[in-house]
C-alpha cells in the first residue's frame, strides 16, 4: 500500500511559536494517521524533531543578516528549487 506523502513548508520547525507550533502539531497528527511527512525548512529547533518524519534543512545561508523581506524572498527561491523534485516523488 502506498502511503500518502505530504510536504510541509515552514521557515523554522519548532513546537514553539505560532506557525511553527501549528506545523509541528499538524506533522505529528499526519504521521499518527499513517501519512509520510517531509518538512522543508531552514532549521529544526533543538529537541523538536519528530520520529518518522523526513527533514530537508536548507539552512539560513548568507541571508541571516539581511532584511526580513530579503530572507523571505531567498527562502521562496529555495523552496521553488525543491518543488519539482518533491512533485516527482509524489508529495502533495
Amino acid at each position: 500500500m502506498n502511503l500518502a506523502k505530504v510536504c510541509l513548508i515552514v521557515k523554522r520547525f519548532s513546537r514553539r511559536g505560532g506557525m511553527e507550533s501549528y506545523v509541528w502539531h499538524l506533522a505529528d497528527a499526519l504521521v499518527r494517521r499513517g501519512l509520510r511527512v517531509r518538512i522543508l525548512c531552514e532549521v529544526v529547533a533543538d529537541n523538536d524533531r519528530l520520529t518518522d518524519v523526513d527533514y530537508i534543512e536548507v539552512g539560513e545561508g548568507d541571508i541571516a543578516e539581511c532584511h526580513r523581506w530579503k530572507q523571505a524572498y531567498a527562502f521562496r527561491d529555495i523552496v521553488s528549487s525543491y518543488f519539482e523534485s518533491l512533485r516527482r516523488e509524489g508529495y502533495i
